[in-house]
C-alpha cells in the first residue's frame, strides 16, 4: 500500500487463500490493484480490481463452505468495483462488475473430457452499504450453447424484498447431457441430445420462493449408439399452478413418433402408444413435498434395460429380462433427494434369466409393487423349477440395526421335483454356482463374495406350499413348511404333508457354517405300508397302518456325501397288517415256504439308520396267539438281511428274540425284488450295529 498523495492510497497485493482448519491444494492467487481515498472521505473515491487465478472448484467450495462437494474443475474470477467515480454515483453507492469461469467441470472420480461442461458468470449491479441496498441489474449465465439472463433486486438489506428475475432463459439438451456425463459414470460413447428449452422465473424472499415459473420445449430428438431408431422427447410444459410447480406431462417414447400429450389423461391413456412413457413433475411450494410420476408401457423391456445401461444405469445385474412391462410408478419425496418409490410395475409374458440358473423363468403375469419403498413381488403365474408358481414376496418395514433388506414370502407351487430342480441349478457340477446366483437376487453386481457370505445377506421367513415334492422315490403330498433363514441358519417350526396315505410333521434346523449340518425331527401317522416308497413288489402284497417319530441328523453337500453321513434314529406302531402270497408262521414252523396270508393285528419298532442301512431292533407283530419277531438290515440299496422268529404268544411272555422256547429262524436275504428265504435253528443273536 502506497500513499501517493494526501488522503490517496494506491494498492497492489497479492495473496494465497487459506481457512483455517481446511487443508487446500490448488487456491489459486488473488491479486487486488486499485486507489481509493483515506477513511475520513469512507475511502470514496475509489476504483479496485482484483483477479483471482489458478483456483480449482475443490478448494473453491472448501474456502466458502469448509468441505468438499466432490465437484473438481479449474474456476477464475475478475472484478471490478468504483464509488464515487462517476457524477451520478450517489453517497455510498459502489458499483461493480464480476465475470466468473469455470472449466472442466466434472465427479470427483471421473476423468477429464473435452466435453466436460464449462460456465461462465457475469454480474453487473450496484451496492449502497449505508443503506442495505443491492442491485444486480444484469446476470447472464453462459454455457457452450445455453445461456440464462436476468437480475437480481434487494432493498435496505431485508431478506424479504429480495427478488430475482430470470427473464429469458435459453437452454440446449446438448449441455445438459454434458452436465449429466460428467457427473454419471459409464454414460455410452455416442449419444447426443437435441432439444431446446425457453422459459422464465421469479424468485422471492429468503431463502427464496418461486413466484412464478414457466418453461416450454417443442420436443426434440436423443440419438443413442445400438437403437436404430431416436428416442423422441415430446412437447414440454409446465410453470406455476397455484402453489405448486408443475412440468408435464411429457412423453419419451423409443422408435415411434411423439405425440402431443397435453390433452386430458383419459384421451392420453387410451391413446398411449407402445415403447413409450409419460412423465409428470409436482413440486408443493408450500410444504416441498413432491414427485415424479412415469406412466409407461414397453413390448419389449430389454430396450428399456439398454437404454438405462446407456445412460449409466445399470439395473440388471446378472439377470436379463425380455417381454412386456407396464409401470405407473411414482418417486415421491418430503424433502428434495430424499424419496421412496410408490406404484406398481406389472410384467407380462416375460421370460428371466438369472445367473445361476440354467433354464429361464417364464413369467406368465406378475407385478412388483412399491409401497413408500417398501418392495412387494406379487407373483401371480410363474412357471419355474419344474412348477407353477403363485404368491408374494415382500419386503418388511425395516427396523433398527438392520443391515439387509427382511424378506416376508408366501409362495405357492402345484409341483417340485428334485430332479428337476438340479437340471434348473445343478452346483455340483458348477462351482461357484451361489456366487452367480444370490449377486442377482440380492441387487449386486460383483460375484466376488465367497458363498456363505452371500447365504449370510439372505433374511427372509414365510410360508411354502407344494402340491407335490418329488425327491427320487419320495413323493410328499400338499407340503406346507413355515420357517426362516437368518445368519446363515435355516429353521423350519413347522411343516406337514400328506405321505404313503398318511400324514407327516417335522421341524428342521440347519446350520451352513462352518460345514452345512441338518437336524431333523418327524411325527408320522396313518402311513399306508402298501405305498411305501423302495419295497419293490412287496408293496403290491403288504398292508396294514403305521405311525411313528424320526430324528435325523445330516452333513455334508451333495448327494453322496449326505448320505454317507446320514444318521438318525425313531421308532413306530403298527396296525392291521397284512402279508398276502406268504405265510409267515406257517412257513417259519415248517421250515418251509407256505403259501398264504400273514396278518398281525399290532405291532411296534424301533430302527436306527447309519452307514447307508436301516437297522431294525426287535420289531414286533402280534398275530393274536402268534408273535412274530422281527431283526436285521435293509440297505439303501435295497438289499435285506432279516431275521424272522416266532413263538405262541402265551409261552413267550417276556421271552427274548432267539431265547429258548422259540421256533425256527427264518432268513431273509438278497434284493427286495428278489428275496432269498431260508430256515435255521435259532442261536445267540448278536445285536445290530
Amino acid at each position: 500500500m502506497e500513499q501517493v498523495s494526501p488522503g490517496r492510497w494506491r494498492l497492489q497485493l497479492e495473496a494465497e487463500p487459506w481457512r483455517s482448519g481446511v487443508s487446500l491444494q490448488s487456491a489459486g492467487t488473488i491479486r487486488v490493484r486499485g486507489d481509493l481515498a483515506g477513511t475520513s472521505t469512507r475511502l470514496r473515491p475509489a476504483e479496485i480490481e482484483l483477479h483471482w487465478s489458478n483456483a480449482s472448484l475443490a478448494d473453491l467450495f472448501r474456502l466458502f463452505r469448509g468441505q468438499d462437494y466432490g465437484v473438481r474443475g479449474s474456476f477464475a474470477l475478475d472484478a471490478t468495483a468504483k464509488s464515487g467515480i462517476a457524477k451520478e454515483d450517489q453517497s455510498g453507492d459502489w458499483t461493480f462488475s464480476v465475470q466468473g469461469r469455470a472449466t472442466q467441470i466434472h465427479r470427483w472420480d471421473l476423468t477429464e473430457r473435452s466435453d466436460n461442461p464449462r460456465l461462465n458468470a457475469s454480474l453487473k449491479g450496484r451496492w449502497n452499504a449505508g443503506t442495505g441496498n443491492f442491485l444486480v441489474e444484469q446476470i447472464l449465465l453462459e454455457g457452450p450453447k445455453s445461456n440464462v439472463r436476468g437480475r437480481l433486486d434487494r432493498v435496505g438489506g431485508n431478506a424479504s424484498s429480495t427478488e430475482l428475475r430470470l427473464d429469458s432463459m435459453g437452454v440446449q439438451a446438448a449441455d445438459l447431457l454434458a452436465w449429466y456425463r460428467a457427473f454419471h459414470p459409464d454414460v455410452a460413447e455416442g449419444v447426443t441430445a437435441a432439444q431446446y428449452f425457453t422459459g422464465g422465473m421469479i424468485l422471492s424472499g429468503w431463502p427464496p420462493a418461486v413466484e412464478s415459473a414457466a418453461i416450454s420445449s417443442s420436443g426434440g430428438v436423443v440419438m443413442v449408439p445400438g437403437f436404430a431408431e431416436p428416442i423422441q422427447i415430446g412437447p414440454v410444459s409446465g410453470g406455476r399452478e397455484r402453489s405448486s410447480l408443475v412440468v408435464g406431462p411429457v412423453r419419451v417414447s423409443l422408435g415411434a413418433e411423439s405425440r402431443d400429450v397435453l390433452a386430458s389423461k383419459k384421451h392420453r391413456a387410451a391413446a398411449a402408444p407402445n415403447n413409450a412413457v409419460d412423465l409428470t413433475l409436482v413440486q408443493d411450494l408450500n410444504t416441498q413435498v413432491g414427485g415424479i410420476s412415469i406412466e409407461g408401457n414397453f413390448l419389449k423391456v430389454e430396450d428399456f434395460l439398454k437404454l438405462s445401461a446407456v445412460f449409466g444405469h445399470q439395473l440388471n445385474h446378472g439377470w436379463e429380462l425380455n417381454g412386456q412391462v407396464r409401470a405407473l410408478t411414482k418417486w415421491e419425496w418430503k424433502k428434495p433427494f430424499s424419496g421412496n418409490w410408490n406404484g406398481r410395475i406389472s410384467f407380462n409374458k416375460a421370460n428371466l434369466t438369472v445367473a445361476g440358473l440354467n433354464q429361464p423363468v417364464k413369467i406368465a403375469e406378475s407385478q412388483l409393487d412399491f409401497d413408500v419403498g417398501r418392495r412387494i413381488a406379487r407373483v401371480i403365474s410363474v412357471e419355474a423349477f419344474g412348477g407353477m408358481w403363485t404368491g408374494n414376496i415382500e419386503e418388511a418395514t425395516a427396523t433398527e440395526g438392520e443391515n439387509a433388506p427382511r424378506w416376508i414370502f408366501h409362495l405357492s407351487g402345484d409341483q417340485l421335483d428334485a430332479a428337476e430342480l438340479d437340471r434348473w441349478v445343478g452346483p455340483r457340477a458348477r462351482p461357484g454356482w451361489l456366487q452367480r446366483l444370490l449377486p442377482s437376487l440380492l441387487g449386486g453386481s460383483a460375484p466376488s463374495p465367497p458363498a456363505s457370505e452371500l447365504v449370510r445377506r439372505v433374511n427372509a421367513e414365510g410360508e411354502l406350499e407344494v402340491g407335490q415334492l418329488t425327491i427320487e422315490k419320495l413323493r410328499l403330498e400338499r407340503v406346507r413348511a413355515k420357517g426362516s433363514l437368518h445368519n446363515l441358519q435355516l429353521e423350519v417350526q413347522d411343516a406337514n404333508a400328506q405321505w404313503a396315505g398318511g400324514n407327516v410333521r417335522a421341524r428342521i434346523a440347519a446350520n451352513f457354517l462352518p460345514r452345512p449340518a441338518y437336524n431333523i425331527s418327524a411325527e408320522l401317522e396313518d402311513v399306508n405300508l402298501s405305498q411305501l416308497p423302495g419295497t419293490g413288489r412287496i408293496a403290491e402284497r403288504l398292508t396294514g397302518i403305521a405311525a411313528g417319530t424320526l430324528h435325523l441328523k445330516i452333513e455334508g453337500v451333495g448327494r453322496e456325501e449326505l448320505l454317507g453321513k446320514l444318521e438318525g434314529r425313531g421308532n413306530f406302531h403298527l396296525t392291521k397288517v397284512e402279508l398276502r402270497g406268504w405265510d409267515v408262521n406257517a412257513s417259519v414252523a415248517d421250515g418251509a415256504a407256505h403259501t398264504g396270508v400273514s396278518r398281525w393285528a399290532a405291532g411296534t419298532g424301533s430302527f436306527r439308520l447309519k452307514d447307508h442301512s436301516i437297522f431294525l431292533d426287535d420289531v414286533k407283530l402280534d398275530g393274536g396267539n402268534q408273535l412274530t419277531l422281527v431283526n436285521g438290515t435293509l440297505s439303501f440299496g435295497q438289499n435285506a438281511d432279516l431275521a424272522v422268529e416266532t413263538a405262541s404268544t402265551q409261552k413267550t411272555k417276556g421271552l427274548k428274540p432267539n431265547a429258548p422256547g422259540t421256533a425256527r429262524v427264518l432268513k431273509i436275504s438278497g434284493p427286495l425284488d428278489g428275496l432269498k428265504v431260508s430256515v435255521e435253528k435259532p442261536g445267540a443273536r448278536q445285536p445290530a450295529d
